[in-house]
């Protein structure tokens, strides 16, 4: 009998890490169709590199995705890695960026487990589906990040949700920091600037969270300079981003309606921006987003989100990222 129960279990344990990867795997699943499927610990790698489904990471230095499936390759089975390579293999001008703190820096505000996937996975997968996306594009040759931004409507669903994508999570993970380590409020111009558009900094926070729960569905709510040079608070649908040509900001794709607490305007140039997909958020915070909202301000980077303002946005310049 105990010989046959030891036989069991495993067979047990193997049939539910089966059946999770395909829940998992499942396109429309909570987390969103760009998520990399689940890999059980056991299939990860076999000669040590990972064990317990844990990635051993160097300070200051990420993970690649291909790293990931190159362990899961296993001894003998490579994926393409170096310059321009991205988590899917497919080389292209486009490349995921580092991120400027460790995965467990935001705790407890944004969790290790969000935060793994949300840049080796949802980020690396726009980058790796926008490469693909360029390929039978000529025009796009050379183009920066930037530029695709102002092609991207016109140049169809693959450029415009994966260089929209590439190029605001690229933004995004550059004015956050570990509580404690960045200025927690704004300064100078861009304090004084808040407090003549929005009255005060309490109440621009409460402005911009409002806009934040009025997004139906995914989106992004932005802070930018205005066409006039006054700040405004804008939302853009999906991957979309300001600096689109021919996007609509703040509206409702329920309703029709303008979200609240926006400006109204039809041009900005962001220069923070807060991502209200749910796999920005739902591992920790499931349907609790308000409470996420909130949350998000302690990691805020004031330092970072001055200077983009100052040195570009208050000048009429985009912000400058990453390929």
């Amino acid at each position: 009998m105990a010989a046959l129960a030891a036989a069991v279990v495993p067979l047990r344990l193997a049939a539910g890490l089966g059946l999770c990867s395909r829940l998992l795997s499942r396109r429309g699943s909570f987390l969103g169709s760009d998520v990399t499927p689940f890999m059980p610990p056991t299939s990860l790698a076999k000669n040590g590199s990972v064990r317990n489904g844990v990635v051993p990471r160097r300070p200051g230095r990420r993970v690649h995705t291909t790293a990931l499936a190159a362990a899961a390759a296993g001894p003998g089975r490579e994926t393409e890695t170096g310059a321009g390579a991205t988590s899917s293999g497919t080389a292209g001008p486009y490349k995921l960026p580092d991120l400027p703190y460790d995965y467990n820096a935001l705790e407890p505000f944004i969790d290790t487990a969000t935060m793994r996937a949300h840049h080796d996975g949802h980020h690396a997968t726009y980058v790796s589906k926008l490469n693909e996306a360029i390929q039978d594009k000529g025009h796009l040759t050379g183009a920066t990040l930037h530029q695709l931004q102002k092609a991207a409507i016109k140049s169809g669903a693959a450029v415009r949700n994966n260089a929209g994508g590439h190029y605001n999570h690229s933004l995004f993970w550059t004015y956050m920091a570990p509580r404690g380590m960045a200025a927690r409020e704004p300064s100078g111009k861009l304090k004084d600037a808040i407090g003549e558009t929005f009255g005060s900094f309490e109440k621009f926070q409460t402005l911009f969270n409002g806009a934040c729960a009025g997004v139906f569905g995914s989106g992004w709510v932005w802070l930018g300079v205005a066409e006039d040079g006054r700040l405004s608070i804008e939302t853009t649908a999906n991957q979309d981003n300001p600096l689109m040509e021919g996007v609509v900001l703040s509206k409702n794709t329920a309703s029709g309606d303008r979200v609240a607490h926006t400006g109204g305007r039809s041009s900005i140039i962001p220069f923070m921006g807060q991502d209200v997909w749910e796999h920005a958020y739902y591992l920790k915070y499931q349907n609790k987003k308000v409470e996420y909202f909130s949350a998000w301000w302690n990691v805020l980077n004031w330092d970072k989100i001055c200077e983009y303002y100052e040195k570009y946005a208050a000048k009429g310049q985009y912000i400058p990222v990453e390929m």
